[in-house]
């Protein structure tokens, strides 16, 4: 699958904690073309509430049956958009990864208590 804009529904979406006490919510999306990728990352309030309002919801057992588009390839989903306009905001997934590495002051290295390089 190369990268393309799919419409997809919100499937199984809840909130965990791993294995090291970090934050994560899992779940995923079901495309109309019977295709079905999951979806997994360690979030901070931030990351969620803008994943959130790229559907247009308020809370994570809201996002589950809910329609929005994908876009992704098989390796991972670059981006989330509400299935209309007016219900959401994008939330370029890509781009937020990108902008965490750059500005995070406690990365993974450090909630996990390893002395950081940095």
């Amino acid at each position: 699958m190369t990268k393309e804009r799919q419409l997809a529904r919100c499937k199984d979406f809840d909130f965990y904690i791993e294995d090291h006490g970090l934050p994560a919510i899992r779940g995923g999306f079901e495309y109309d073309n019977g295709g079905f990728q999951g979806f997994g990352y360690m979030v901070n309030t931030a990351f969620l509430m803008r994943f959130m309002a790229a559907v247009g919801v308020d809370s994570l057992r809201a996002l589950n049956g809910k329609s929005c588009w994908v876009t992704a390839d098989w390796e991972k989903i670059y981006k989330v958009e509400p299935l209309h306009k007016k219900d959401g905001v994008a939330f370029d997934i890509e781009e937020w990864v990108e902008w965490t590495k750059k500005n995070d002051r406690h990365g993974a290295d450090e909630l996990l208590g390893r002395k950081s390089n940095g």
